[in-house]
């Protein structure tokens, strides 16, 4: 089965999040998301991340994302899309 893991802006997301089953929660605003990521998967990175967001979520996204990994953009309510290089 798969590890999820949730990025939330503030404690009463947070607790949303635990509700509905993530395995671990990380709050972007009191946390580092990359060294979070990082630190539970054994430094490997996620397989897949799913960015509904964008913007600064996305640019976090490309350093959190296993080598061959994939990121899902899913919207971006938070920004310019990059395009890429």
């Amino acid at each position: 089965g798969a590890k999820v893991i949730g990025v939330v802006g503030g404690p009463d997301k947070a607790a949303v999040a635990r509700e509905l089953g993530c395995d671990l929660v990380i709050d972007r605003r009191s946390e580092d998301i990359v060294a979070a990521v990082k630190e539970a998967t054994g430094g490997r990175g996620a397989d897949v991340v799913y960015d509904p967001v964008g913007g600064d979520a996305y640019a976090k996204s490309t350093k959190c994302v296993a080598f061959e990994g994939r990121i899902l953009v899913v919207g971006f309510a938070s920004g310019v899309i990059p395009t890429p290089a």
